[in-house]
Parts: structure tokens; sequence; C-alpha cells
């Protein structure tokens, strides 16, 4: 892979900087244990966790979601960042895995649509995978990057796979403009448009059905409530391919 965009060199910049305490690593700076255990609990048990036998997550930075979904199962992952420091971070953190063949690690460049496929490809898990999930990760980018994901995500799950992610719903000045949130935190080129082709060949339509949202003061569990989960302003949604829906694209289809 070519030298890192400006996107992936922050990223690097970011862990390189991180001075986690004891114990802890970069990216864990972000919440804490309890609300990683919460929201995995509210987003990933009842996706059934436990069964999965392939996973792909997007952006795993430190590993938090990664540490969590291997220690509910016997399933495989493959990590792709666009960070190499986060990956490498990834390699000390899970060597043990790693060398088991439960993790594979992946540097993708966040300007390719069809980066995830090419994983999935190398691997040969294409239609196969349990859930393809992004924690933290999709607020830092366009939509249209996430829309790219979902395309992939149609492309790697088998048949009433998961798609599991939050993203962010609210932007946090009027004035500062979508990636205000991602530009108070790195203050260099961000994001780029993926250029996914709607209509291309072999993209298949899916049902999507929000599962969660996030917590509000009346309804957040308690748990939620003490981690502060209330104030993120993100959206979270679970989205299942099911077998009905993946077909494929017809222009002349009514949408």
């Amino acid at each position: 892979m070519t030298d890192p965009s400006p996107f992936a060199a922050s990223w690097d910049e970011y862990a390189g900087r991180s001075k986690p305490a004891a114990g802890k690593w970069p990216g864990d700076e972000w919440g804490s244990p309890n609300l990683w255990r919460a929201w995995f609990d509210r987003l990933f048990v009842p996706a059934g966790v436990e069964q999965w036998r392939r996973a792909v997550e997007i952006g795993q930075g430190g590993g938090k979601y990664t540490a969590l979904v291997l220690e509910s199962g016997r399933g495989e992952i493959a990590a792709c960042d666009v960070s190499q420091r986060f990956l490498d971070v990834c390699a000390q953190r899970f060597a043990t895995e790693i060398a088991a063949g439960r993790l594979r690690l992946r540097r993708i460049a966040e300007d390719d649509p069809r980066a995830l496929q090419g994983v999935a490809r190398e691997l040969g898990w294409l239609g196969t995978v349990d859930a393809v999930y992004s924690i933290d990760t999709l607020v830092h980018v366009e939509f249209t990057a996430v829309a790219a994901y979902l395309c992939a995500a149609t492309e790697l799950l088998r048949p009433g796979g998961h798609w599991i992610l939050t993203f962010r719903r609210r932007h946090r000045s009027r004035r500062e403009g979508p990636r205000a949130s991602a530009h108070r935190l790195l203050p260099l080129g961000l994001a780029r448009t993926h250029p996914y082709d709607g209509h291309a060949p072999g993209l298949r339509r899916v049902d999507l059905r929000p599962r969660s949202r996030t917590p509000s003061r009346r309804t957040s569990p308690r748990a939620l409530r003490r981690s502060g989960a209330r104030r993120r302003r993100e959206g979270v949604a679970r989205a299942v391919v099911r077998r009905r829906a993946l077909r494929p694209w017809n222009s002349s289809s009514p949408s």
C-alpha cells in the first residue's frame, strides 16, 4: 500500500502521542469499560455474537470491541483500519489470538470503496460473514463513506448477517458543518467522497431495520446513564440482511 493519506496519518499521529495509563491501550480514553460493556450488551449480544464464526470490524483502533467479541465466542475477526500505528497496537495486544488464527489485521485506504470486499475476497469470506461492525469510527467520515461500507456489507454478509454501527446523528455546530466533530479532533484532511456506483452490477438490495437508538433520559438503562451515554450525539442502528432481500440490482425495479 502507498504512503498513508492525511486522514490515516492523523490517526497514526494520534495513536503515537497517546499516553494510556497502566493496563490501558491507545484509544481507551474514548469512554469507559462500563460504557463499552453496556453498548456491547445492547448491540452485539442480541445479534448472537457468541455464535459468530466470522466477523469484519471497521476501524478497530486499539481493539476495545475486538477484545469483547473475541472473549464472547470462538469466531474469527478481520480487523480493518486506515492507521498502521493502531494495527501495530493490536498486533501487540492480541498476539496470542493472531497466532491462533482468530484475528487478522488488514490496513485499508479510506478512499477505496471496495477495500472491504478485497479483504473478504482474500480470505475467502465473501457472502459468509456473520457480522460487519464499526463502533465509534464512522463518526469521523462522511456519510458517503458510510454508504460505501454499507454496500460492502451486502457482499460480505451471509443471509441473516448483521451490520452493527454507530454514527453521528447531529452536528456540534451548524456553522462548522458535517465534519465538525472530526475536525475538532484531527485538523487535517479527514474524509474523502467514496465514488461508489450505486447501480454497479452485483449490488444487492438490503432490508434495513433499526434495532436501537441513542438512549434518552427516559429510556436509558441505568448503566448507560451512569456512563453518560445519553449525551453521545450518535445514532445507533443494526441492519439485518435477509435472504429475501438479496437480489441483483435492477435499475427498472421500483425503489
